[in-house]
């Protein structure tokens, strides 16, 4: 490793290192420039993240505090830290720096995100509480809408959990997860055609999908429509046997 002689060129190699993923070489000339830059919180700020990235959550957190302490107007390190809270496992954690950040702004991502931290803890609806303020805020984030639906689901609410895909899906018409969610909706309530309508489109998307031929299959058997049945589950078999040359 290189060794560097002023904070400009550690700062340029730091970037460099961050860029090819080595955090361990990063962290290195971060300490170095801590060392003669103490009260600057940006560096510990960076140093946090290359931390998380190395699985060093609790030195994550510890640098993203510092820089807090310093700075504690930067909500990029709130944001941060509750990142890290988040990948370490600790949710509760993580929700209550977006509870601290949104009593200061109300900001979609923050409900969004706090959000996602309720649904992991699974409670449920105060996930649905906080996406459903996030959209309030701003109506045009597919992945919201998503989330949502899939909290609603595991509520049993799968009217609700469609009316909220159908939704991501309009704003993202292309996203074969929203269908693929939407359909297991479809299937608890026992909506089997319109289950193969979108098994259909995820098959136009990847015709060579095995597994969504097979289970478009067992969608029209249920339905009484054996002979098409039968023939999703003949490509199936020839796909399995022969991969995309058929």
């Amino acid at each position: 490793m290189t060794e560097p002689k002023s904070i400009s060129e550690m700062t340029k190699l730091i970037e460099k290192e961050y860029l090819k993923k080595n955090y361990k070489s990063a962290i290195i000339y971060l300490n170095k420039i801590i060392e003669s830059e103490p009260l600057d919180a940006s560096h510990y700020f960076l140093r946090g993240q290359a931390k998380s990235q190395l699985k060093d959550y609790q030195g994550a957190i510890d640098d993203c505090t510092k820089a807090i302490e310093i700075n504690p107007y930067d909500n990029d390190f709130y944001i941060e830290r509750a990142k890290i809270k988040y990948a370490s496992g600790d949710y509760r954690g993580g929700i209550a720096e977006y509870t601290k950040l949104l009593a200061q702004y109300s900001n979609a991502n923050f409900y969004f995100y706090r959000g996602i931290g309720a649904y992991k803890l699974k409670d449920y609806q105060d996930a649905i509480d906080d996406y459903t303020k996030a959209i309030e805020l701003e109506s045009i984030n597919a992945n919201v809408y998503y989330f949502r639906g899939q909290a609603k689901s595991k509520l049993k609410d799968f009217q609700g959990a469609i009316h909220d895909l159908t939704k991501a899906i309009e704003l993202e018409p292309n996203n074969s997860q929203f269908y693929r969610t939407r359909i297991l909706s479809f299937c608890e309530l026992k909506d089997y055609q319109d289950a193969i309508d979108d098994l259909t489109k995820l098959i136009e998307m990847d015709p060579n999908d095995v597994n969504t031929l097979l289970l478009r299959a067992s969608a029209k058997r249920k339905l009484g429509d054996h002979e098409g049945a039968d023939e999703d589950k003949k490509k199936a078999d020839r796909l399995k046997k022969y991969g995309d040359k058929v």
